[in-house]
């Protein structure tokens, strides 16, 4: 995981093309996930305090890459989505995650990466 990890990080500045760094990249990848959604659901979801995930959105938006709604039912809860940009973002950085993974992984035979996915998700919570 250091290897991903370290390799990310290498190239991070190079698929940042909004100037989010690396969390407003998890919160991108995170609000994907869940989207669309309120601001507490995101909090949640990223075990960060709310008022960081409130600065992170704010950043977010006003680079074009997240929108929020208020809530119909509740008009004081606003609703979190990805833009096409947003969600172009999203998938740039996937793609490169992957390919990552890929090179990291490749010495295992499939059955290895497959239980290893395994135990990961399983460490995770999912």
């Amino acid at each position: 995981m250091r290897k991903v990890d370290a390799e990310m990080n290498r190239i991070m500045p190079a698929l940042d093309s909004a100037g989010i760094g690396s969390l407003g990249t998890i919160t991108l990848h995170r609000l994907h996930r869940l989207a669309p959604a309120p601001i507490y659901a995101l909090v949640e979801a990223m075990g960060r305090d709310p008022s960081q995930v409130s600065r992170v959105i704010r950043r977010l938006e006003g680079r074009g890459l997240v929108s929020k709604m208020p809530l119909t039912e509740d008009k004081r809860v606003n609703v979190l989505s990805l833009t096409p940009a947003g969600k172009k973002h999203v998938e740039v950085v996937e793609t490169a995650l992957r390919g990552v993974i890929g090179e990291v992984f490749a010495p295992l035979v499939e059955a290895e990466r497959t239980e290893l996915l395994s135990l990961l998700k399983k460490l995770s919570g999912e």
